[in-house]
């Protein structure tokens, strides 16, 4: 969590020492295309909470983008950050081309039967 706040802390000193922008505070944050958020739960939910208070923001300026590998999880995080706002990346729509594409370890990791689960859950 600690190394996401930071990355956070310096972009937002970044912001205070630049004129090419008006705005001088963080206004939204997105997770993604470092890593799966997911896989790094706790630390990502505690670092949200962090920025949260630190820079006033809303749950719905906090994005999570997932591929979805961990669907478990998308249901902790409804409980957890209710008001963040989820990405579904699909990379592609056909699940084979999906497959080549990402690094998928389980052949049960269809998305379509993930997020179909996870919507009748």
């Amino acid at each position: 969590a600690f190394e996401i706040m930071e990355q956070v802390i310096h972009a937002w000193k970044l912001l205070q020492t630049t004129e090419l922008v008006q705005a001088r505070t963080i206004k939204s944050i997105s997770f993604l295309e470092n890593g799966e958020p997911l896989h790094n739960y706790d630390a990502v939910v505690e670092a949200c909470r962090f920025i949260q208070q630190k820079f006033e923001l809303n749950g719905n300026q906090i994005n999570m983008s997932t591929y979805g590998v961990a669907p478990q999880r998308i249901k902790d995080l409804c409980q957890d950050l209710p008001q963040a706002s989820l990405t579904i990346r699909l990379h592609a729509s056909r699940e084979k081309v999906r497959r080549s594409m990402i690094q998928v370890n389980d052949a049960k990791d269809d998305i379509n039967n993930k997020f179909n689960n996870l919507i009748k859950a």
